[in-house]
């Protein structure tokens, strides 16, 4: 039907048309939300255990972490030999736990060196467990790893050792 000499458009086809880059993008807004509601996105920990000749050692760790969160690393270090122990040394890995700001240590840093922050835990009957609890505040993004050690004394090399690492998310 035309109206005063003025010609309809033609009947077009209606199609979806995605160049390359929106056909990688829209399933990407898809699945982000989606990972959101499987917890990929929060926080959360993780076990680990080892034991030597003389020290056993767990380690509950931060393994995901949100930027200015804060959380708890706790190491739990047992003399598991029959005799007692007059000191046990924990070691943290200097490079990582710099990664963090606000670190507190209970019981208190013992010693610090450009390599390792040391808790020197005394007169550790055989069989006992003590724990040394860090608070950490993630002060930076992207993913960070170490190692927390113990050993039988100060001078003594680490006799059991457990890699950590940690991921903060912006």
């Amino acid at each position: 039907m035309e109206e005063h000499g003025v010609p309809q458009p033609p009947d077009i086809e209606k199609r979806w048309v995605f160049r390359t880059v929106q056909k990688l993008g829209v399933p990407l807004i898809v699945l982000i939300p989606l990972l959101a509601l499987f917890g990929l996105f929060g926080e959360s920990s993780r076990t680990v255990s080892a034991s030597g000749a003389a020290p056993a050692l767990e380690i509950t760790y931060p393994t995901r972490l949100r930027y200015n969160m804060t959380s708890p690393l706790v190491v739990s270090v047992a003399n598991i030999s029959s005799q007692p122990a007059p000191t046990l040394t924990v070691s943290f890995d200097a490079g990582y736990i710099g990664t963090f700001s606000d670190v507190s240590f209970t019981p208190s840093v013992s010693e610090i060196t450009e390599e390792a922050y040391l808790v020197h835990l005394n007169n550790v009957p055989a069989g006992e467990t003590r724990q040394v609890v860090v608070d950490v505040h993630a002060a930076q993004y992207w993913a960070h790893s170490g190692a927390v050690t113990a050993s039988l004394g100060p001078e003594q090399p680490p006799a059991v050792g457990l890699e950590l690492s940690t991921f903060v998310f912006p």
